[in-house]
C-alpha cells in the first residue's frame, strides 16, 4: 500500500504529470499538476527516486497545488482530468481510508506508550500493575497488526518505544526477584520441614512401626497443597516442592489402597448413596402413581366426550384431554430422567460395594499381619520377646533348685519315687542306641538320693513358666544357664 503516486494525465488536450500525496494524520490529499513543458519521463523518474530515498522533491515553477479531503465515496482526480493509469487511482481510493485508520491507531498507541513511559521513569521499584498495563498496550498493537488494520510500517516506532520500556521494567524486576528469592527460601524451608514430618509418618505407617490412618496423612497433604498454592515462592522452588508433594500423594494413595484404610470412608459413601437411592425410589413410585392416575383420567374423559350431548361439552372435554395429555407427557419425561438417574446410581453403588469389600479384605489382612509381628505382652503389660527370654529363671525357681542340690549334698533319702528309671524299665527296647553300659549306669545312679515327685513337679512347672507369656516383673528375674539347671535336676 502506497501513500503517494505520480502518473500521466490529459487536461484540455495537454499531456501533463499529476501527483497525489496522502496526509494520513489529517486525512487529506495534496494534488499537484506539473506544467506540460516540464513534464517528461526524466522528471517522473527523478520524483520516484526522491520519494524512494525520502528526499524532498524540487517541483518546477508553475506547478499547480491544491488539497482535498479523503472521501469515502467519490474520486480524488481533479475535474476535467483524465488519468492514463486509472487502476492506480482506483487502488488508492480503495486503500487510503485504511491508511488513515492505521495512522490514527499508531498515534493512539504512541500516546499510550508515551504516557506509560512517563510513569515508568518515575518508578523506583518494580510495579506489577504498571507492567501489566505495558503488556496490555503491546498486546493491542499486536492484535491490530494481526487483523491487518495497523500497517507493519507503522509499528516500527511503537516497537522501539515498547522495547525500551520493557527493558526498564526488567531491570526493576531483577531487584524484586532477589527479594522474592530470599523470601522464597524461607517459605520453602518451612514447607520442606512439614513435608519431611509427613514423609516420616508415612514411612512409619508403611513399615508398620506406627499405627496411623493413611487417610489422615492424605488430608494433611491436601492442607499442605493449599498452603503451597498460597505461599510466595519462586518458580524453581515451587516446582521442586510440587514434585515432592506429588510423590507423597502417590505414596499415600498407594498405602491407602494397600491397607484398606479407606474402608470406613467407602462405607460412609455407600450409606449416603443407599439413602439417596431409597429417596429416589420413593419419588419414582409417587411419580408412577401420578402418571397412572392421569392416564385413568384421560380414559374416563374420553368416555365423557363420547357421551357428550352437545358441541360445547365435547369442546370442553377435548380441551381437558389436551391438558391431561400434556401433563402426562411432562411427568413421563421426568420419570424417564429419574429412572436413568436410578440406573446410574445403582451402577455406582455396585462399584462402591466392590471397592468397600476389597478395602475391608486388605484392612483385615494388614491387621492380621501386624498382630503376627506384634511382641507378646507380659503380666505387667510390657511387650516380651520369648526368644530373648530363654534361660531366664525366676528367683523362686532358683531357691527350689538350691533345695534339690542341698538334698544331694546331705545324702538324705526322702520318701518318693526314684528319679532314675529302674533296671526293668531300662531293659525295655526304645529304638535308641544306649549311651553307656546298662549295668554301669544303674550302679552309678543307684547310689544317688531319691527326690520327692512333688518337688520335681514344682521345679519343672517353674521352669516351664519361664518360657510362658505370663511372666512376673522382668526386673526381678535372674539369668541362669540351662546346663546347670539340668545337672541340678538330675
Amino acid at each position: 500500500m502506497r501513500d503517494r503516486f505520480i502518473t500521466w494525465g490529459h487536461h484540455e488536450g495537454q499531456r501533463r504529470l499529476y501527483s497525489f500525496e496522502l496526509e494520513p494524520e489529517d486525512a487529506r490529499i495534496t494534488r499537484r499538476a506539473v506544467p506540460a513543458a516540464d513534464s517528461s519521463e526524466d522528471f517522473l523518474q527523478t520524483v520516484l527516486t526522491a520519494w524512494k530515498q525520502q528526499n524532498p522533491v524540487g517541483w518546477p515553477a508553475g506547478t499547480e497545488v491544491d488539497q482535498t479531503g479523503l472521501l469515502a465515496s467519490g474520486t480524488m482526480v481533479p475535474e476535467g482530468v483524465e488519468l492514463e493509469d486509472k487502476l492506480l487511482a482506483a487502488s488508492a481510493e480503495r486503500d487510503w481510508p485504511f491508511e488513515v485508520v492505521s495512522a490514527r491507531l499508531r498515534r493512539q498507541f504512541g500516546d499510550e506508550l508515551t504516557e506509560l513511559g512517563d510513569v515508568i521513569k518515575g518508578l523506583e521499584a518494580f510495579d506489577e500493575v504498571v507492567f501489566e498495563r505495558l503488556k496490555g498496550a503491546w498486546a493491542k498493537v499486536q492484535q491490530e497488526l494481526t487483523n491487518k488494520v495497523l500497517r507493519y510500517e507503522h509499528t516500527h516506532g511503537l516497537k522501539r518505544t515498547s522495547d525500551e520500556l520493557f527493558r526498564r521494567m526488567k531491570e526493576l524486576r531483577r531487584g524484586k526477584d532477589r527479594e522474592v528469592r530470599a523470601e522464597s527460601r524461607g517459605a520453602k524451608r518451612e514447607l520442606e520441614e512439614k513435608l519431611a514430618t509427613v514423609e516420616g509418618r508415612l514411612a512409619a505407617t508403611v513399615s508398620a512401626k506406627q499405627k496411623q490412618d493413611p487417610r489422615a496423612l492424605f488430608n494433611d497433604l491436601k492442607a499442605l497443597q493449599q498452603e503451597l498454592k498460597q505461599a510466595k515462592l519462586a518458580g524453581p522452588d515451587r516446582r521442586a516442592l510440587r514434585k515432592r508433594l506429588d510423590k507423597l500423594f502417590k505414596a499415600a494413595k498407594a498405602e491407602i489402597d494397600a491397607s484398606g484404610a479407606d474402608a470406613g470412608h467407602l462405607s460412609q459413601q455407600r450409606a449416603r448413596l443407599e439413602h439417596r437411592l431409597k429417596g429416589l425410589e420413593g419419588a419414582i413410585k409417587r411419580m408412577r402413581h401420578s402418571v397412572d392416575r392421569n392416564e385413568k383420567d384421560i380414559f374416563y374423559e374420553n368416555k365423557r366426550v363420547e357421551r357428550a350431548g352437545n358441541q360445547l361439552a365435547a369442546q370442553l372435554g377435548a380441551a381437558k384431554l389436551e391438558m391431561l395429555r400434556g401433563r402426562v407427557s411432562g411427568k413421563q419425561a421426568k420419570l424417564d430422567d429419574m429412572l436413568a438417574t436410578e440406573a446410574d446410581l445403582r451402577k455406582k453403588l455396585d462399584k462402591l460395594v466392590a471397592r468397600e469389600a476389597k478395602a475391608l479384605a486388605k484392612k483385615e489382612a494388614r491387621e492380621a499381619e501386624r498382630a503376627a509381628a506384634r511382641p507378646v505382652a507380659s503380666s505387667d503389660g510390657k511387650p516380651v520377646n520369648l526368644r530373648q527370654r530363654r534361660g531366664v529363671v525366676h528367683p523362686r525357681t532358683v531357691a527350689d533348685l538350691a533345695a534339690v542340690v542341698a538334698l544331694y549334698e546331705a545324702g538324705d533319702e526322702p520318701q518318693g519315687p526314684p528319679l532314675q528309671r529302674t533296671a526293668a524299665q531300662r531293659s525295655e527296647p526304645t529304638g535308641k542306641p544306649p549311651r553307656a553300659q546298662a549295668g554301669e549306669r544303674t550302679q552309678a545312679r543307684s547310689r544317688g538320693p531319691r527326690v520327692p515327685r512333688q518337688l520335681i513337679r514344682d521345679v519343672a512347672t517353674s521352669v516351664v513358666l519361664v518360657e510362658a507369656p505370663e511372666l512376673p516383673d522382668p526386673d526381678l528375674e535372674t539369668e541362669v544357664a540351662e546346663a546347670p539347671v539340668r545337672e541340678a535336676a538330675e
